[in-house]
């Protein structure tokens, strides 16, 4: 039950966190202002992480998920009608702080007492992506997308089950390896952010993007199967090396690789916390190592405009390669 929730609350969040992606184009602001507000949250997000445990030791996780999405939606409709650029500053980064409180929480409890299964509540990635562009593609217009993104997030059934207060969590440190795994295995999906301006500045639809992110939310359960059935590494090495290969020619105007780049490529999110593990990363830290990895989003969405996609495309190369040589290190973690 917790798993599902947590994999809900993260598409959820996901799904706020990048619905204006898709309309900001509308608003005629620079290619700057667009990729800095779209990846502003990330900064947010670490400050809501590292509030999480106060939060939920007074409200419980239930009220903690109910007040965060309230927070949400009622963000997006409020910039629904607010554009300037000032306005939509100070949104994004109250986004980032609730998508840190929510995400926290949720890999808290999707990582709980199975921290090797935990990755699966990061398909809540794929599948609020699906649900942002699906959004947009239906409202057409900023105005409408922001305010029908609220009453969505509004509409759904509030969540449910016992509210625990969670004041036996206490933070460890995280290790720098820590972090950096997270952030290595995040480089896909920061990347696959800006795939929708690259096709569109190639002359295809944005909309290809919906179909590959939805099709690449089997992934996270799959993977970990796989990796029960022939082995955690040979897996590893699989996704690695498909992500690589198939991310490398997408940007080279491959277009059709992009399908097996979003499941390979996001999947590897699901093999990420066995390997953080290793570096002491289990669900009492895990919230803010996922966030502080995340302040990645911000420099990777600005590759783009400052080395061009081919130099994105050789940063993806090196860090996955990064990944597979921490992922070879046999670490002690300590038990507690």
């Amino acid at each position: 039950m917790r798993q599902h929730r947590a994999t809900l609350a993260y598409a959820l969040a996901t799904y706020s966190f990048v619905l204006p992606a898709f309309a900001f184009k509308e608003l005629e602001y620079a290619e700057w202002e667009v990729l800095f507000l779209t990846s502003l949250p990330f900064v947010g997000r670490l400050f809501g992480s590292l509030e999480t445990r106060r939060l939920v030791s007074k409200l419980g996780t239930v009220w903690t998920y109910r007040v965060s999405l309230a927070g949400l939606a009622g963000s997006s409709m409020i910039s629904s009608s607010f554009t300037q650029f000032g306005e939509q500053l100070a949104i994004r980064l109250l986004v980032g702080v609730l998508f840190g409180i929510m995400t926290s929480l949720a890999v808290y409890e999707a990582m709980e007492g199975r921290s090797q299964k935990g990755g699966v509540v990061f398909s809540g990635w794929a599948l609020g992506w699906s649900l942002a562009g699906t959004t947009y593609l239906l409202a057409g217009s900023w105005s409408a997308t922001m305010l029908i993104g609220g009453l969505v997030i509004l509409s759904l059934p509030l969540f449910r089950g016992e509210n625990r207060e969670l004041e036996v969590i206490q933070v460890t440190s995280v290790s720098s390896k820590g972090i950096l795994v997270f952030l290595l295995s995040f480089v896909p999906s920061f990347t696959l952010s800006v795939a929708p301006y690259f096709l569109e500045i190639n002359g295809l639809p944005w909309v290809w993007i919906i179909p590959s992110y939805a099709m690449a939310i089997p992934s996270y359960y799959l993977l970990p199967v796989l990796a029960d059935k022939i082995g955690f590494h040979r897996t590893l090495m699989l996704t690695v090396l498909v992500a690589v290969m198939s991310g490398t020619l997408f940007f080279q105007k491959l277009f059709f690789m992009l399908m097996p780049f979003t499941f390979f490529g996001l999947g590897l999110n699901s093999l990420a916390p066995k390997i953080a593990l290793r570096y002491g990363v289990d669900s009492r830290n895990s919230g803010v190592a996922v966030n502080t990895a995340g302040l990645g989003g911000l420099m990777y969405s600005m590759f783009p405009s400052m080395m061009g996609f081919d130099g994105l495309s050789d940063i993806m190369d090196a860090s996955l390669a990064s990944l597979l040589i921490l992922s070879s290190k046999r670490v002690k973690t300590k038990v507690s």
